[in-house]
């Protein structure tokens, strides 16, 4: 058994509709990135971490068997660890929302205590999750999250979440997509949170915050309590869009035959 109690959920249950026709019928985060699929990229990250030894896979009704099989075919100690909660929703209009489905995780007895790592489906990032763990206990547990240094603010320009930092890593601002952003971090929707963070996204919720993006919470959370930005220089990849998802394959391919 572990020392840490901590676990990992790992948002899924997106329906990719601007990848269509790619993900009309597989979910993205099950699409192949340099031969295998992108979420296998998380959970050999978690495993690696030897922390963490629960993981909640979040996904939606429709997608519910492309990840039922994908789990019978993940390796030991992964396929034991690795469980399911399924949203029943079946099409865009019916989904909760991430920080909704986040909620549920938390409240419906799925998870109910120690620190989480919480990671989107459909993002590759290049930094060991080891250390940004690490960097997690360093800020005495507060929520933290990674951002990604984009160095240009055109690539961040109404894209992507982007925070200004102090000199001890504490996020001073938050703006989902600006239109002038102050610099060039980007937020990659990978995260590590306390216990306490059920509160704070209950609270968030009930006071009818936008429950999809979680740019929007963090945003909010800032005002709250301190929030500490992991900082790193890529790779990134947020696959939204068939050129992100083309760039990732060529870079893990290229990976693989190094």
């Amino acid at each position: 058994s572990l020392l840490t109690d901590m676990k990992a959920v790992i948002l899924a249950g997106g329906f990719g509709t601007r990848l269509w026709p790619l993900t009309k019928y597989i979910p993205k985060a099950l699409l192949p990135v340099g031969g295998k699929p992108i979420i296998d990229f998380h959970i050999e990250q978690i495993l690696v971490t030897g922390k963490i030894d629960d993981i909640v896979v979040s996904t939606n009704a429709n997608f519910e068997a492309h990840f039922r099989y994908w789990q019978q075919k993940l390796p030991m100690p992964a396929r034991n660890m690795t469980r399911l909660v399924v949203e029943p929703s079946r099409n865009e209009k019916e989904k909760p929302g991430a920080i909704k489905a986040l909620l549920h995780i938390l409240t419906a007895h799925y998870i109910t205590s120690g620190d989480l790592v919480t990671l989107a489906g459909d993002n590759l990032f290049g930094f060991q999750l080891a250390d940004f763990i690490s960097f997690f206990y360093s800020k005495g547990r507060h929520p933290s999250v990674a951002f990604c240094d984009l160095r240009d603010i055109n690539k961040v320009k109404q894209r992507y979440g982007v925070a200004t930092l102090d000199n001890n890593g504490k996020l001073v601002s938050f703006e989902e997509k600006p239109s002038e952003p102050k610099c060039a971090l980007a937020s990659t929707a990978c995260y590590v949170y306390p216990p306490d963070i059920t509160e704070y996204i209950r609270e968030y919720i009930e006071n009818k915050n936008n429950p999809d993006a979680l740019g929007y919470f963090i945003s909010w959370l800032h005002r709250k309590t301190d929030v500490y930005g992991f900082v790193f220089e890529g790779p990134w990849f947020d696959i939204g869009s068939f050129d992100s998802y083309e760039q990732a394959n060529q870079y893990y391919t290229a990976q693989t035959l190094i």
